[in-house]
């Protein structure tokens, strides 16, 4: 059975988390949405996490222009009435999953009572608004229900130039025949929902995609890990009096992200080296980091 529950808080208060575990049973229901509408020549991608990304660029083939787009302050900037009778549509005339047992009316003013009448910053705001609860569920929720009718508006098959198209939340990555094909589809995004949306493309045949730098011009997609140059790579202090599995797993974690990001065994050594010097700088063992890169390629190889 389908469950639905809302708690505000109240206005005073800092932080206004509302917990909507079902609408109508998992948030990521609405990154398929769009899925309704795509043409037979369009892949579209809803990804969950950087992994999924790098699994499908392996199965893809690049094509004239490849291109990131980013929607600007997307938490700050969805339109609570517009997205709530979006949700109510899903909610009622899902195509797979049955309605809620409960009237519209009523899900309609919970919704309301956790978003525009529980912010205290700003109570007629019609957006959601920075206050600490977009990176909970219910934040989650309105940006994926939101989205998804974007795309479903946006990338009608008589307007496709698209041959990939895959989005995490609000990083978009596209493989277009065009810049104008391009230019187009960030009007037609911005004008159905908006919001401000910023375009890059690939650069020498580079591009970056979440924390994935993403090289085209072997004429396949070879990916590698990308680090801003902010990243200064803290973590934890290998000599510091802590669990020592916790300081295993940090290196682990490391590990685990290089075999998936790196296509090819050149750029997985390249990182390695990189973080093993970063760790051992950080008081990390070269031994124990040795050993633990040994395995984890053991086990990667003989999958």
């Amino acid at each position: 059975m389908n469950m639905c529950y809302v708690v505000p808080r109240p206005p005073h208060q800092e932080r206004i988390l509302h917990d909507l575990p079902s609408i109508p049973s998992h948030p990521l229901h609405f990154l398929h949405v769009s899925q309704e509408a795509k043409p037979t020549d369009l892949t579209i991608h809803p990804l969950r996490s950087t992994a999924e990304s790098i699994d499908v660029l392996r199965h893809e083939e690049p094509h004239d222009i490849t291109a990131s787009i980013d929607v600007e302050s997307l938490f700050t900037n969805i339109p609570v009435e517009r997205t709530t009778d979006i949700i109510l549509g899903y909610v009622n005339q899902h195509h797979v999953l049955p309605p809620l047992k409960m009237s519209r009316n009523i899900l309609r003013e919970m919704l309301r009572a956790c978003t525009v009448e529980a912010s205290s910053r700003c109570p007629q705001r019609q957006t959601i608004s920075a206050s600490g609860w977009d990176s909970h569920g219910l934040g989650v929720v309105f940006v994926q229900a939101f989205i998804s009718y974007v795309e479903t508006t946006a990338l009608r098959p008589e307007n496709m130039r698209l041959q990939v198209y895959c989005r995490y939340i609000d990083d978009i990555f596209i493989c277009i025949d065009n810049l104008n094909s391009l230019e187009n589809l960030s009007n037609r995004l911005q004008e159905t929902s908006g919001l401000r949306f910023t375009v890059e493309w690939n650069n020498y045949g580079k591009i970056t995609f979440l924390d994935v730098m993403v090289n085209t011009t072997t004429g396949s997609f070879v990916t590698d890990a990308y680090r801003k140059p902010t990243n200064q790579g803290k973590c934890m202090n290998g000599i510091c009096e802590y669990i020592h599995d916790y300081k295993r797993s940090v290196i682990r974690a490391y590990v685990r992200r290089m075999i998936k990001m790196c296509s090819t065994w050149q750029l997985l050594h390249q990182e390695l080296q990189r973080v093993r010097q970063m760790l051992i700088n950080k008081g990390y063992s070269n031994t124990e980091f040795d050993t633990i890169v040994n395995n984890m390629l053991e086990q990667t190889t003989s999958k």
